[in-house]
Formats: structure tokens, sequence, C-alpha cells
């Protein structure tokens, strides 16, 4: 087979290969191979290779990382520091191009492969304790998010570290980590029915992540923003799959609300908005306030992710948006003078025409 060559000549090329960039270009290769051929055409002895190819490269990159010069604060070399710069923004993507890897094998392969992988994911542990430089605790992160969600079992279990990793990752000062962090919790609620021994991590990391979302820089940049839409998102996850005590779900439903609405991380907005759809549709309590008083905030909320396209065009997308359209209606049946409320601009008063004729 074509593909069996094509594998052999580039992991035969990497022994050989120091150009960190092609390297990374290699394993990208690689991902959207196993993303065409998926699990029926690659065989077990593949896998091993390719497992053997992140192994090799983290390895490789610990080497060179130890290797460098080191990094003098006092020097005022602009030249050296140019190249310093270059060298970093290498090594971050060849990380990068091995976490994409990583997710690529183990969206395919799930619990099959996860044995082969432990000495990924204690790579990046150790990545992330001894990390000098922010890519590292990111992409670190994202391969043990790939644990989280592909993974067997309780995964605290198995790694003691990570969740104490995890609560220091939300407060990072680059939102990349703790988007990365928070993402990881949020995957844990969906895998509740699964594993419900994630229950005590989830209800430890409300607070952090609400603490997260608190960030007086919690929007000041666009990084920020998707990160922090990000922690909104594992709210969401956590609301609809995971019992709560009532006072707590009562309070976690309340902030979520205050949080809304987003659009600027439309991968995540699907999870969002069914959050606040389904918690709607149960003309759930908390959500509605005392005498509904908060139907004004959902109704703008809704109108708000649409009139911002807080939604992909694919099926997730169109069908969180739909449901938002269904709400708006629903609620201008009964209250249309919502719609002349404050922050209803004239160019969403054109939206909510669109969504009432059906154009």
């Amino acid at each position: 087979r074509l593909w069996i060559e094509f594998l052999k000549a580039l992991t035969t090329s990497m022994e050989e290969e120091d150009d960190v960039e092609i390297l990374a270009s290699f394993m990208t290769a690689i991902g959207s191979c196993i993303e065409v051929m998926k699990v029926d055409g690659i065989a077990e002895e593949e896998v091993k290779l390719i497992i053997q190819v992140l192994n090799k490269q983290l390895e490789n990159y610990g080497k060179r990382m130890t290797d460098r010069p080191a990094e003098d604060e006092d020097d005022d070399d602009a030249e050296a520091k140019e190249e310093l710069d270059y060298f970093m923004e290498l090594e971050a993507s060849c990380l990068g191009a091995i976490s994409d890897l990583t997710h690529s094998l183990m969206k395919e392969f799930k619990d099959t492969i996860f044995e082969g992988m432990i000495n990924v994911f204690n790579c990046a542990i150790h990545l992330i304790e001894g990390s000098k430089q922010y890519f590292e605790r990111q992409w670190g992160m994202c391969l043990l998010d790939d644990a989280i969600e592909f993974g067997v079992g309780h995964l605290p279990t198995r790694f003691p570290k990570l969740i104490p990793i995890m609560y220091k990752l939300l407060g990072d000062e680059y939102p990349e980590v703790r988007q990365a962090a928070s993402y990881g919790f949020g995957v844990m609620a969906i895998r509740y029915h699964q594993v419900q021994d994630y229950r005590n991590e989830i209800l430890s990391c409300l607070e952090p992540l609400a603490a997260m979302i608190g960030r007086e820089d919690a929007r000041a940049t666009e990084e920020s923003t998707v990160a922090t839409e990000n922690a909104i998102s594992a709210f969401a996850k956590i609301i609809i799959n995971v019992p709560l005590p009532d006072e707590a779900y009562g309070r976690c439903v309340e902030m979520f609300l205050s949080w809304l609405p987003t659009y600027s991380d439309t991968e995540e907005s699907p999870y969002i908005y069914t959050c606040l759809a389904t918690l709607f549709d149960k003309q759930d309590p908390h959500l509605f306030g005392p005498e509904n008083g908060n139907l004004g905030r959902i109704f703008q909320v809704c109108l708000c992710s649409v009139a911002n396209e807080a939604f992909n065009d694919d099926e997730h997308g169109n069908h969180a948006k739909q449901r938002m359209e269904t709400i708006i209606k629903t609620i201008y049946g009964s209250f249309p003078q919502l719609a002349q409320q404050a922050g209803i601009d004239e160019h969403m008063q054109g939206i909510l025409q669109r969504i009432l004729t059906g154009q």
C-alpha cells in the first residue's frame, strides 16, 4: 500500500532530519493521513511506529532545549535576541505539531492505544512542571486534554499530579494556557456519565473556573476572550452533564447567564447556547429569575448571539442557532415590548425582524 511506503519514508527521514520546521511538517502530514485513513486503514504496527515518532520527538525536543545557549537577561544584543525568539518560535511549532498528531491519533484509536501513549502523557506532565516557556504549558496541557478526552478511566488516579497542575494553569498569565486547562475540565464534565469518579474534581474546579472568567483581563485581547469563553463553555458542560448540589447548581446557572453573550469562540458556542436552550426549555427557575425577571436578559443574549454570528455554519452550530431563534420567537410572542429594551440597536432590530419573518 502507498500509505505504508509513505509512513516508512517519513519516519526514516525524521531520524536523519535536524530542521525543526521540517520535522513539524512531517508530523502534520502523518496526522492528516490518520484523519483520512481512519482506524480501518492503519495497522497496529503502524500505530506503534507513530507512537515511537511522538516519543522520539518529545525526547529530541528536551535535548534541544537543554543544549541551547543560556538566556542572558542583561544581554542587549538585538541580533542574539532575535535569534533566540526565532528558535523558540520553531520549538513552539514543533510542540504544537506533536500535540496535533497526538490528537489525531487519540481521536481515532481512543482507549485502545491509551496504554501505549502513557509515556507521552508523562512527558506532558514533566514538560509543564519544568516549563520555562508558556508554550510548554500550553501544548503540555493540550496533550493531557487528549488523555482526559480519549483515555481510560479516572485520569487523576493514574496521574496524581494532573489536577493540581490544571488548577494552577487556570490562573496562568497566558490565556492560551488557561484555555487548555479549562477545556480539560469541560471534557471531564462531558465524560462524567462514563467516569463518575470525576465528580470531586468537577465540584472543586467551579471556583477557580469562575475566578478565571472574572479576571480583570478576561476580555482584554482576542486570545483572552477565547480562553474566557472556553471556561464559560466548561461551566455549561458541567451544568448540563453533572448533578450538582442545589445551592451550587443555582449559583452556577445565575453566574452562567451573567457571563453571556459569547461569540468569539465559535467552536464552543454550541455547548454554551445548547445549555442556555436546555435550561430555557425546562423553565429553570434559576435561569428565569424571580417573577421571570431575567426574560429580558435572555432575549437580548439570544439576539446578540445571532447578530454577532456566534455559530459556525455546520451541523452543531446551525442547530444551536436555530434553538436561539426559537427562544427569541417564544419570548417575543408573549413580551414584544422586550424588543424595545436598551441595548438592542438598529442592527439587532433588523436581525429580529428577519428571525420573526423567517427570512
